[in-house]
């Protein structure tokens, strides 16, 4: 396993490790706990002798984060976690474990944005998410204006105008 810089808590107090990953920690029962960057906490219960008498504890860490694959078609979409970057489609990608929204933006194509809970540990497959066609504007001007518009005999009032059209 790699040697990661971590943090250490007795109870809820900062206890500094030495350049050889000792803490010192005073005799009893306590708590402790292990933070690093990209890890889930360890919450541990020890009884430690005291009296300089030397113990070792070793721990192997659970990784905080999701191996996460996400596919679009078209392929080729912009792919944003709580609106950072991380890649275009198909993207494979290591997320953090929580709430996250996922978003997908490709030219042409109207965004689509997911909601999704990361659980650490886990693999997670986002096939095939649709990227339908963006709606169309249309700026309609008309000598005089006026001018009635129309489209499938559904009124859009009168020019100028600018309209959304559905695509399809």
């Amino acid at each position: 396993q790699p040697q990661v810089p971590f943090s250490v808590f007795v109870g809820d107090t900062p206890a500094p490790a030495d350049a050889d990953g000792v803490v010192e920690i005073s005799s009893g029962r306590h708590q402790l706990r292990i933070e690093t960057q990209r890890y889930l906490p360890l919450i541990e219960q020890l009884d430690i002798e005291g009296l300089g008498q030397a113990q070792t504890f070793s721990y192997v860490l659970r990784p905080g984060w999701a191996d996460v694959t996400i596919r679009s078609v078209p392929a080729g979409a912009q792919v944003r976690v709580d609106g950072v970057q991380i890649g275009v489609t198909p993207v494979d990608k290591e997320i953090m474990y929580g709430p996250r929204t996922i978003e997908l933006s490709l030219d042409k194509y109207k965004p689509v944005s997911l909601q999704q809970i990361i659980v650490a540990g886990s693999r997670l497959q986002l096939d095939d998410i649709l990227l339908e066609p963006a709606d169309g504007q249309l700026q309609i001007e008309s000598k005089p204006a006026g001018a009635t518009i129309s489209v499938s005999g559904v009124f859009f009032g009168t020019t100028p105008a600018t309209i959304t059209l559905a695509s399809g």
